[in-house]
This record gives structure tokens, sequence and C-alpha cells, in this order.
């Protein structure tokens, strides 16, 4: 049943940190995704229909943000990917951070590199860069949204 209550969202009040760069100039549209590279869990049935969980140890995961190609984060990530290809890991690895503010949902690793360059196009409009960072040990609290 229904509490009633009106959420509140606003997608400007979700903070993204990577390294030590506030995150501005974000496109359109789903700006931000993260997801665990494995499931948590997963069945194994065997032969006779025998069930066995499998709880899996990876918390690998990455983080996927989409910026404007006007956006200067686009020359920071590419600075952070110079680095990871001349094996500067002091200045490749850095950490993220992803705070909605609307409510209690925070995503965060200590430790990512960039997956690899963006992809690049020109059109008759703005286009949108969208980096990809991977983690060994991404933390995801999906939280709710709260109350007005």
């Amino acid at each position: 049943m229904s509490s009633g209550l009106l959420r509140k969202y606003a997608p400007d009040d979700v903070a993204i940190v990577v390294g030590s760069q506030a995150v501005t100039g974000l496109k359109e549209g789903t700006f931000v995704e993260a997801d665990r590279a494995k499931d948590l869990s997963s069945l194994d049935v065997g032969s006779d229909g025998e069930v066995t969980l499998i709880i899996s140890p990876d918390q690998s995961g990455f983080l996927k943000i989409v910026l404007q190609q006007s956006s200067p984060l686009n020359d920071y990530f590419t600075t952070l990917q110079v680095a990871l290809q001349a094996r500067n890991m002091a200045v490749a690895v850095v950490p993220f951070t992803v705070n909605d503010k609307n409510g209690t949902s925070v995503i965060s690793a200590k430790q990512s590199v960039v997956q690899k360059p963006v992809k690049v196009t020109f059109a008759d409009k703005s286009e949108g860069r969208e980096w990809t960072f991977l983690t060994g040990y991404l933390t995801i609290s999906a939280g709710g949204e709260a109350s007005l």
C-alpha cells in the first residue's frame, strides 16, 4: 500500500567525483551507470535435479559516465587513459564516488582505471563521450529517495 508521500528526484543532485575532480558536463539522458561484473549468486543444477547455490566472491565492476563532448572532464579522463597506457599508476588509478543527494544511494570504489580510449563521434549536434572505469572492488548501495 502506498505511503501517500511524495518523493523527490533531481538529476542535478547526483554528485559524481572521479579522482579529485567533481564531474560536470553530463550528457542528457542516462549519464551514469554502475554494475558488478558478475552476479552475486547463481544456481548449479545437477543432472538429478540437486541444486547448489553459488555465491560469487567477485566484487569487481564498472562505472560508466556519459559526458557532453564539450565537458572539460574529457581532458581529465584522457589524461588518466594516457597515464595508464604509460603505466604511470600513480596518476592512472583513481577513486570514484557517486552520491545521490536526493536519497541514500551511494556507489564507490577506492581504485579504478579507464577501460579504453573513448569512442569519438562528431555530428550536427553535441555528441556524448561514454567513459568506462573498471574497479576490482565496487560498492553499490542502492537506496530510496527522500520524501518531501
